[in-house]
């Protein structure tokens, strides 16, 4: 029978795991979570859910097996399997399971998802393994030290095992971050701030350097739709080098593809077969129409050659 020494001791290594798992999953796809939800995307936490429960129960898991078999080879090869595991979670989860989650919504994303696999793969899979594999080495390598000390402390020992699992484990997920989901990010963040410049500055006098370097010409199609209150975009579809990326904009109904290049917005235009039925002009361009003044001249954006 373990002794109550031991099962504290254990359950310590479990919080450990779990810490390392959830602290992981949260800078590996809770920040890219909140920053998408920041831009208007639809299912921002699609991610990190799933990313944050697989993570921390096989934290807690690899954590307690650690301190519960106490082998240096075999914690070697349980924080190398975490490691494994979430490298693959950084390819899997932003490209096959956001292709098939989002298929599941609707129709209208079943029939345009296009995601390719990137181009190089396995030197993504090579460096995560690399970044990943480290920390995820040197947290689990100083687990029997970090739980020790918690036993002979009071609460200082809980506060030491979230410490060192955040900041290891933190610089593992930021690097999974930087290696994926940045460059699919960066693309949606300049497009919503493209409709937020268009939006502030609509009727307003435009300097048309500033014009073309915000890509207002891309939004010309849809002038009307920028003012309904509410958007949701959808990454639909990107290139395996991550150059071109397309986006579904749903305006309550009314649907806009848009198109960015290396993080340019190039295009937006309606989608006929899908808003035909519900589009309705919510706001006339008579009334309100997308006019700036530019240097000084009322003028149509186009006629600017923006």
């Amino acid at each position: 029978m373990e002794m109550p020494f031991e099962r504290k001791k254990h359950r310590l290594g479990l919080l450990y795991g779990l810490v390392a798992g959830v602290a992981f999953s949260f800078f590996a796809w809770g920040l890219d979570a909140i920053r998408l939800a920041n831009s208007h995307v639809a299912y921002p936490y699609a991610k990190f859910v799933p990313g944050l429960i697989i993570c921390g129960l096989v934290g807690a898991a690899i954590g307690w097996l650690t301190i519960r078999l106490n082998r240096w080879y075999i914690t070697v090869i349980l924080w190398l399997v975490f490691a494994v595991l979430g490298v693959w979670l950084m390819i899997w989860l932003p490209i096959e399971f956001s292709a098939e989650f989002l298929s599941r919504q609707s129709p209208i994303f079943a029939q345009r998802i296009a995601y390719s696999m990137i181009d190089s793969v396995d030197q993504f899979r090579i460096i995560g393994m690399l970044v990943v594999g480290v920390m995820m080495l040197i947290c689990g390598s100083i687990e029997s030290t970090i739980v020790e000390h918690a036993l002979s402390t009071a609460n200082g020992g809980i506060i030491t095992i979230v410490l060192i699992c955040v900041l290891l484990m933190g610089i593992a997920g930021l690097g999974v971050d930087d290696m994926i989901n940045k460059p699919l990010r960066e693309p949606v963040q300049v497009l919503d701030d493209l409709f937020d410049f268009a939006i502030a500055n609509h009727g307003k006098e435009v300097d048309k350097t500033l014009a073309r370097k915000k890509h207002l010409s891309a939004v010309e199609d849809i002038s009307d739709l920028l003012l309904v209150n509410g958007r949701r975009i959808t990454l639909i579809a990107f290139d395996p080098m991550l150059g071109q990326l397309d986006f579904l904009v749903d305006f309550h109904g009314t649907w806009v593809r848009c198109t960015t290049i290396y993080s340019q917005p190039t295009d937006c235009v309606l989608v006929e077969e899908l808003s035909h039925k519900y589009y309705s002009s919510p706001v006339q361009k008579a009334d309100y129409p997308f006019w700036g003044i530019v240097n000084g001249h009322p003028s149509n954006l186009l006629s600017c050659g923006i």
